[in-house]
């Protein structure tokens, strides 16, 4: 049986007295896969920094169940100034400065797990390149290497396909698929149909957390789960499935 390595236990969080998430509970085991979905505003991304340590809940505790345990991070928005001379390289190498002392250069051994996690995302080659020569594709395939760079045993994604196009989009979740063979992953999502053949199970987060063990969820499921997205189906041609709702056609009279 996998062990468990984070859990989330009775996690409340507010803003100037507005709750954004309420009793949230949730284990992550070692070889877990989550896929976070809920509206936005629901509190998907509040989860992911509460979970991180980044805000800290009005009640409730984040327990982890291994000592020093390395996570990684993916953020939503990720501010790289393109116009600083900075390598490839060097961006992945930062995801090591947790482990740094403070002042600590950056070893030869350093700058070779850097270039394996290059090798990992596929985009070695480009490691001397300037980070703002990058496509939007590859930046994020840069962004994945810093944040595996460590090799945690967690990776913590909130919407990783951002600024990329289709065909980088599932060349990601493809080394996600990989990577999680030695990782545990959350990734926050608001693309279930992309993401529902790559993760294990899914989380709906809408102030409260529905915790679903199945990358299969239903219409029917999301509504009593009180988790309304918009799903998304991938196929020849591009549509989108909408929930029935009630209209009336009106007359041009009416209309005017």
């Amino acid at each position: 049986m996998s062990e468990k390595l984070v859990e989330l236990r009775n996690i409340r969080v507010a803003y100037e007295g507005t709750e954004v998430l309420r009793n949230v509970n949730l284990s992550i085991y070692e070889n877990d896969f989550i896929g976070v979905i809920g509206p936005n505003g629901g509190g998907k991304t509040t989860m992911v920094k509460t979970l991180l340590g980044l805000i800290k809940p009005v009640s409730g505790n984040v327990i982890f169940h291994r000592e020093n345990i390395e996570i990684g991070y993916l953020p939503q928005y990720t501010n790289v100034d393109h116009r600083f001379p900075l390598k490839v390289c060097d961006v992945v190498l930062s995801g090591l400065m947790q482990k740094k002392k403070l002042f600590g250069r950056y070893t030869k051994a350093d700058r070779s797990t850097a270039c394996e996690a290059l090798s990992w995302v596929g985009i070695e080659h480009m490691a001397n390149h300037h980070i703002g020569s990058l496509s939007g594709g590859e930046t994020q395939k840069a962004l994945l290497a810093r944040a595996i760079v460590a090799k945690p045993k967690l990776l913590v994604l909130d919407e990783p396909n951002t600024y990329v196009d289709y065909a980088s989009e599932g060349e990601i979740y493809e080394l996600l698929k990989k990577l999680n063979n030695q990782m545990a992953i959350m990734m926050v999502s608001h693309d279930l149909g992309m993401i529902s053949s790559y993760i294990k199970t899914i989380a709906c987060v809408n102030r409260d957390l529905h915790y679903h063990k199945s990358n299969v969820i239903s219409p029917t499921q999301l509504q009593t789960y009180n988790c309304p997205i918009q799903l998304v189906t991938h196929g020849n041609v591009p549509h989108t499935v909408l929930a029935d709702h009630e209209h009336r056609h009106i007359s041009i009279n009416e209309s005017k």
